[in-house]
């Protein structure tokens, strides 16, 4: 006896390895979502992945594993305090990432996340200094209350939202072009190459202009 497919199951003939994705329309598309992690100086993409899931929450701990693996063989070393103590590594998300699980994974392996937790509004109160926030999720909202924690969130729009802008807008690249998502992750991987090419390219003709 053949079995019987869900009513609502899909299939995608060209490309039946990867799945349809769930657009924010609350339609279908044959897409991938493509992720990135950008330092705060340069701009410089430390950690990349395309994925076909549409939620990012899954996506935060691959790409803070991605991001130390990179920045290792680099010899790029986190900072440390007096006592020789790592500093935490400042990591500023939107509000797809918002879990209990990737806020304590991102803790565990180092990084200090900076999630929207819902919209910001101004002239919300400032966190309580006595309220002893239970879980993750009341911690990240209670340091996006603060003056420091606005001002951490806020660098996300000069840091890695102009990236994602450069590369669509700037290069006209915002689509994939191959099937299969080892290729698509090739791809990917290959627009963020030359975003560094351009980036030092940039930079070091300022240096010798300067």
């Amino acid at each position: 006896m053949a079995d019987t497919p869900d009513a609502k199951a899909q299939m995608r003939c060209t490309d039946p390895a990867r799945h349809i994705m769930r657009t924010k329309n609350k339609g279908w598309d044959d897409c991938g979502n493509a992720q990135a992690r950008v330092d705060g100086t340069c701009q410089i993409i430390v950690a990349c992945d395309v994925t076909d899931a549409p939620n990012d929450q899954q996506q935060a701990a691959p790409l803070a594993q991605a991001t130390q693996a990179n920045l290792t063989p680099a010899g790029i070393e986190r900072p440390t305090d007096e006592a020789g103590a790592p500093h935490a590594i400042p990591a500023t998300l939107d509000n797809g990432y918002d879990s209990e699980a990737a806020v304590e994974t991102l803790e565990t392996l180092g990084f200090d996340p900076s999630i929207a937790t819902g919209r910001q509004r101004h002239r919300t109160p400032e966190a309580e200094a006595s309220a002893a926030p239970a879980t993750a999720k009341e911690r990240l909202a209670a340091k996006g209350r603060t003056p420091a924690g606005r001002a951490v969130y806020a660098r996300r729009k000069v840091i890695v939202e102009p990236v994602f802008g450069q590369i669509k807008a700037g290069r006209g690249c915002r689509r994939f072009v191959l099937r299969g998502l080892p290729k698509i992750r090739g791809a990917w991987s290959l627009v963020c190459l030359t975003h560094h090419l351009l980036k030092m390219w940039r930079y070091g003709r300022v240096l010798s202009m300067a």
